[in-house]
């Protein structure tokens, strides 16, 4: 969720919702103006759109970064995120670089991937073409391909201090054969302050709507991937609602996937 264009790392906890109707629980939160002593303001929604790509042998992957296109309000960001480590009762913690896209942008970026993945050298971006295309001429992969809806509120103290930001997220991954959807809430720390917010926040969620949330420590395009893997295993029936949405049985394969 940063958009500041500097290097940050990110606190957050997501849940995951595990429900036959996901859009009633998104529906409930959205409209909570309270949690405990916290003051949630609804800010824009926003539709976002990611691309995700990695080297013809997954070197990215494997050394779990990743790179990530994002359109949002029409405007391009190039963005690497590293791997997320656990944050005691408080999520996870990721290191991210997120900048609007541009030549310099691009450079940085690859620069910093040079240091990752060994043999790799910096591209200058084809003559004429920007995002997904540019990508694809410097030899990387689209290994991802997803749209969020995503409904924001911000979390506040009661003198208006902005702690924490929770999205409330509609996944659309396309996949190669259909489209999945997957539902589930972020929130992300604001304030070095009051990490507490996190905890209460969430301790809030789960105890309202009990096994219709689950605690989820994996990102979004580690869920994709592996749900991909899921339904082309399994028959899709007892998988996905009528719908396309992931159901409970299938978090907890998930889950089991994932560990």
């Amino acid at each position: 969720m940063n958009f500041s264009g500097h290097d940050s790392v990110e606190i957050e906890t997501t849940l995951v919702i595990c429900s036959h109707d996901p859009a009633t629980i998104i529906r409930n939160i959205a409209n909570m103006r309270f949690i405990e002593r916290y003051e949630l303001v609804p800010k824009p929604d926003r539709l976002i759109h990611d691309i995700y790509f990695d080297t013809a042998d997954g070197s990215l992957g494997k050394k779990r970064w990743a790179l990530r296109l994002r359109v949002v309000g029409g405007r391009l960001w190039v963005a690497l995120k590293g791997p997320g480590e656990p944050v005691q009762s408080a999520g996870i913690r990721r290191p991210e670089v997120e900048l609007p896209w541009s030549q310099t942008a691009v450079d940085n970026i690859l620069e910093r991937l040079s240091k990752l993945v060994t043999d790799f050298s910096v591209h200058t971006i084809p003559v004429g073409l920007s995002g997904q295309d540019a990508f694809i001429a410097m030899g990387f992969q689209i290994i991802q391909d997803r749209h969020t809806n995503r409904r924001i509120r911000d979390v506040c103290s009661t003198c208006g201090e902005l702690l924490a930001e929770m999205a409330l997220d509609a996944v659309t991954y396309h996949l190669r054969d259909q489209d999945l959807f997957h539902d589930e809430i972020e929130i992300e720390a604001k304030s070095p302050a009051d990490p507490a917010v996190l905890k209460t926040v969430v301790s809030y969620l789960l105890q309202r709507f009990g096994p219709r949330l689950r605690r989820w420590n994996h990102g979004k395009l580690a869920t994709g991937k592996t749900l991909e893997e899921l339904i082309g295993r399994y028959p899709a029936a007892p998988l996905l609602t009528a719908t396309g949405h992931a159901t409970p049985a299938l978090y907890d394969k998930l889950e089991e996937c994932m560990k």
